[in-house]
C-alpha cells in the first residue's frame, strides 16, 4: 500500500453496513482458496460504516460496532479499529473510542466516523446523539497515533442540528467525512437528506467560513470526498424520491464547492 490509496480511496462510509469485525488483539487471516476470504473481511462481531486510512504503508479500518438484538434499532457502543499490511491478515485493536469520551454524547450511538492524519496528529470525526436529546451532532477527538488513545478535542460539538435548520430532514448532522486537499486545505462534508460542506481551520477542530449546502442528485447520506487529477468526487448513498432501497452514487466538480 502507498499513501496514494489515502487520496484515491472511494470506500463510502455508508456503502458497506454489514462488515464484520474481531475481538481485541486477535489476528484474522483467511486461508488461500477461502471463497469468502474477502467479504466480509472481519467476522466476529457486527460492524458498520467502515472508513479507511493509509498511514506509513499500513491500512487502518475504523468501524462502529452494532450489537443490536433482533427487533432493536442500531445499538452501537463504540468504534473499533483493524489494521493490515496486506489487506489479507488483519489485527484487531479493539475499541479505540466510545461516545462516553464526549461529555455530551449518548452511550449507544457510535455512528459513522472517519479518521484523518495531519502533521502527525490523528483527528477522529464522529456522529453522536446528544444526551437527553434526539438531536445529533458531529464531534472531533484527537490522538497521537492511529490506534489512539483519542480524547475530545474541543469539549463541545463541532456541528449541531441547530446549524443546519434548512435541511429537509431533522437530525441532519450525521456521517462526517474529511478530505485534505493538496494545498493543505481541509474540508468536511456530512448530512442526512442534504449534503453540507465546510472548510476547517488548520487546527482541524474549528470551522473556517460558512456552511454550504451542496446540490447533489438523489443524495441521502454517507458522503466521501476525494480528488483524482483536476476533478473532485463526492461518493454517497443515494435514494430515489426518498424511498428505499438506497444505492451508491457520485458527483464530480471542478472545485470542492462545485458546481
Amino acid at each position: 500500500m502507498t499513501k496514494k490509496l489515502d487520496r484515491r480511496a472511494v470506500l463510502s462510509a455508508s456503502a458497506a453496513l454489514a462488515v464484520l469485525a474481531s475481538d481485541a488483539g486477535r489476528v484474522l487471516a483467511h486461508p488461500a482458496g477461502d471463497a469468502a476470504s474477502s467479504n466480509p473481511i472481519f467476522r466476529d462481531v457486527f460492524t458498520a460504516d467502515p472508513a479507511a486510512l493509509v498511514y506509513q504503508d499500513r491500512l487502518y479500518v475504523y468501524a462502529g460496532h452494532d450489537n443490536a438484538k433482533e427487533g432493536q434499532f442500531f445499538t452501537m457502543p463504540g468504534w473499533r479499529l483493524y489494521s493490515s499490511d496486506d489487506a489479507k491478515a488483519w489485527t484487531s485493536h479493539g475499541y479505540v473510542l466510545r461516545p462516553e469520551a464526549f461529555s455530551y454524547g449518548r452511550a449507544d450511538v457510535a455512528w459513522a466516523a472517519q479518521v484523518v492524519e495531519k502533521d502527525g496528529k490523528f483527528y477522529f470525526y464522529t456522529t453522536l446523539r446528544l444526551r437527553e436529546s434526539e438531536h445529533h451532532a458531529i464531534a472531533v477527538a484527537v490522538g497521537d497515533r492511529p490506534e489512539g488513545p483519542f480524547t475530545d478535542a474541543r469539549g463541545t460539538p463541532l456541528i449541531t442540528d441547530g446549524m443546519t435548520t434548512d435541511s429537509k430532514r431533522t437530525n441532519a448532522d450525521i456521517d462526517p467525512t474529511v478530505f485534505i486537499d493538496v494545498d493543505g486545505t481541509a474540508w468536511m462534508a456530512w448530512g442526512n437528506g442534504d449534503c453540507y460542506l465546510v472548510k476547517l481551520k488548520p487546527n482541524m477542530i474549528e470551522l473556517d467560513g460558512p456552511i454550504h449546502r451542496l446540490d447533489l442528485v438523489n443524495y441521502a447520506e454517507g458522503p466521501w470526498l476525494f480528488r483524482r487529477g483536476d476533478l473532485y468526487y463526492n461518493v454517497y448513498a443515494g435514494e430515489f424520491n426518498g424511498s428505499a432501497p438506497e444505492h451508491i452514487g457520485y458527483s464530480t466538480a471542478p472545485s470542492m464547492l462545485g458546481p
